[in-house]
């Protein structure tokens, strides 16, 4: 991939996580938009530690979607979400938690699917500086 790629989805059915794992190895710096969905295959945590190890940093958009993520999961990717991130999808997986450590750019926030616990443990774990993103999708 060249350094200018500003847009990258993918969508995975039967790859193998060294192959995911590659791709995300590669992300351009320059990336703004990334949307991944269904790698929903064992091994999942290499793929989560690619991912973290390369995240973007002009990344504004994500979408995770149909991954099989959970709250350890996003435990890897806490610490290194990018500071200008400001949608976040993360659609139909294993997460009893929202992310923690989002900044208080972050517009929209899509939990649908997840088994959160409860509400208050959705906003609790959304740091925005006290202020709650513009949306926040959760219900079931």
């Amino acid at each position: 991939m060249t350094s200018t790629h500003r847009e990258l989805s993918v969508l995975f059915h039967f790859t193998s996580s060294d192959g995911i794992a590659l791709i995300f190895f590669r992300l351009p710096r320059t990336l703004e938009k990334l949307v991944v969905e269904c790698w929903f295959r064992k091994d999942a945590v290499v793929r989560v530690h690619a991912l973290a190890r390369n995240m973007p940093p002009r990344l504004k958009t994500l979408t995770l979607r149909q991954c099989g993520l959970t709250a350890a999961d996003l435990g890897v990717l806490d610490p290194v979400w990018p500071s200008i991130l400001r949608y976040v999808d993360l659609l139909g997986h294993k997460c009893d938690r929202g992310p923690i450590g989002l900044l208080d750019g972050l517009l929209t926030l899509i939990l649908q699917g997840n088994p959160l616990r409860g509400e208050t443990a959705l906003l609790a774990s959304v740091r925005c500086e006290g202020k709650k993103p513009a949306r926040v999708r959760s219900k079931m």
